[in-house]
């Protein structure tokens, strides 16, 4: 009797060191699933915060500079125009703008250039080229030389804000080295523990099996957000990239065209046409603004469909547009 009383209190010993055991393993996993969901969640959040804006923001300021290159050489070569000159100090208030913006995001690297330093080349390159244009006529050999001065300012703004964004790109990919670190953590930990689950009794495995499901998928709920975040920066940097070559490049080209023929010819026959072309030009410009904006706010993945290109009529639009350009440096295509 006594020994049969020693074997059950000591089954009931085992069972409830064993249920015990799960208890502790159960809090402990869920301490440890809160604890790398929160690192995940913060990870991500700071990427998307900084990362992804910094890249951005180095990017607006390469577009930016690209457009005032663009009113810096048709004011060269075609000379002050009130029209050309308010497009040019549009450009320059938008460069501003956007280092503003970068201003207030900040830049934690000490070693790539500051958003101080990029006002100062770009307010120098302000000082220097409009400074010139009053001289347009009167002292065409030192319009020359400031424009030239200019266009190195120019280049050196432009290099200054790709490091910036190259930085933006790096310090995004390292954030989704550090959510795969932090799940590879999780993995382990939660192997570790089931393993001391596996230790308890055959008479709980089915409840480690249940445990084991729910880690999994925890698991795989921190794989998907962190291709989420690896889809969205591609969408981002792709819908960026795209939306600049394909829309403001032809519009910049159009407005240009439009701009120097009111310049060189405002009673033209045609003058009431070119108005109509640079107004829609710049209605069309704005638009295209307005669309970057709405893809800068939405961080979840964008909807891309894949569709058949007809080579005859994109290679027909390569033509027009490379016409175009031709036409704007006084030589024809042919």
């Amino acid at each position: 009797m006594a020994d049969r009383d020693w074997s059950r209190m000591r089954s009931w010993w085992i069972v409830s060191a064993s249920l015990g055991g799960l208890l502790v393993a159960i809090a402990v996993m869920g301490l440890v699933s809160l604890a790398l969901n929160q690192r995940v969640k913060t990870v991500v959040d700071e990427a998307v915060r900084y990362d992804v804006e910094l890249e951005y923001l180095g990017h607006e300021i390469r577009l930016a500079v690209l457009d005032l290159r663009n009113h810096h050489f048709n004011l060269r070569d075609a000379g002050p125009s009130t029209t050309e000159l308010a497009e040019f100090e549009r450009s320059y208030a938008y460069l501003l703008k956007t280092i503003a913006a970068i201003e207030r995001l900040g830049v934690r690297d000490p070693t790539i250039p500051q958003p101080s330093a990029l006002r100062a080349v770009a307010e120098a390159y302000y000082a220097t080229f409009s400074s010139a244009l009053d001289r347009y006529h009167a002292d065409p050999i030192g319009f020359v030389q400031a424009s030239e001065r200019g266009l190195v300012l120019l280049a050196e703004l432009e290099r200054d804000a790709r490091v910036v964004q190259r930085v933006g790109e790096e310090e995004a990919g390292q954030a989704l080295d550090s959510v795969e670190q932090t799940m590879t953590t999780a993995q382990l930990v939660l192997l570790g523990v089931l393993a001391g689950l596996g230790l308890i009794g055959a008479g709980l495995v089915y409840a480690t099996v249940k445990v084991m499901n729910a880690f999994r998928r925890l698991y795989a709920a921190q794989q998907e957000s962190a291709q989420r975040l690896a889809e969205a920066l591609k969408a981002k940097s792709d819908f960026i990239a795209d939306a600049s070559h394909e829309l403001r490049t032809p519009l910049t080209v159009l407005r240009g065209n439009a701009q120097l023929a009111l310049a060189l010819d405002s009673s033209c026959a045609h003058a009431e046409l070119l108005g109509e072309i640079l107004r829609e030009a710049n209605r069309l410009s704005r638009l295209v603004e307005d669309l970057l904006l709405l893809a800068r706010a939405d961080a979840a993945s964008l909807p891309l469909v894949r569709e058949r290109l007809a080579v005859g009529p994109f290679l027909a639009g390569l033509a027009d547009r490379a016409a175009a350009l031709a036409r704007e440096h006084g030589a024809s295509l042919r």
